[in-house]
């Protein structure tokens, strides 16, 4: 009876992870498909204010070994998506690509026009810092991006985006993003994934 005494807070923890656990487990589940509906519903949001005449936003399909290709090469993307309006014309394409900034992904959406100039950057930075590193998500930022060449990198080399004092960490993470959407544009366009 002592030794069962002995054990008893270990059962009682155990017991009360086992029910926590199983709780947690069950607010996933029922949580799970509400987010990604909002989640989905927002990356279209972002996708109409870059294209606001698509209609339809199309997942480009890009095969697992280009794909790996594309990442070692670091121009890897998260979607790529093509824009077509109502009558389905292609109007553009949407990169979604990410690089880690100070906390956390700065998520990057680019709308770039058929002949790849850049049309529009949408920034989305949840983890990192307020009134700091969430000046990157600003058109005050972003707008730079618009009047980039096409086919040209961004970045503090270039001179063509002008970094936030006090969040360079986030800028230079929001240009490597842009980057690699720009270097898989390119990479699309020559293989004939895109563009034919």
């Amino acid at each position: 009876m002592r030794q069962l005494k002995s054990f008893l807070p270990a059962i009682t923890l155990a017991a009360i992870c086992l029910v926590v656990a199983i709780l947690l487990a069950a607010t996933n589940l029922l949580t799970r498909e509400p987010i990604a509906k909002q989640e989905e519903k927002a990356a279209f949001e972002r996708m109409s204010v870059i294209f606001p005449a698509g209609e339809t936003f199309t997942a480009v399909e890009i095969s697992d070994d280009l794909r790996d290709a594309m990442a070692t090469a670091e121009c890897g993307c998260d979607e790529v998506h093509e824009a077509l309006d109502d009558s389905g014309n292609l109007l553009g394409y949407i990169f979604v690509t990410r690089s880690f900034g100070y906390a956390g992904d700065v998520i990057v959406t680019s709308g770039l026009a058929t002949d790849g100039s850049i049309l529009q950057v949408i920034v989305t930075a949840p983890e990192e810092t307020p009134k700091l590193g969430k000046e990157v998500e600003k058109d005050s930022f972003t707008d730079q991006f618009s009047g980039i060449n096409v086919g040209e990198h961004a970045g503090t080399d270039s001179g063509c985006v002008q970094m936030i004092s006090g969040a360079t960490i986030s800028s230079k993470a929001v240009c490597n993003a842009f980057n690699k959407a720009v270097d898989a544009f390119n990479t699309l366009s020559e293989k004939g994934v895109i563009g034919s």
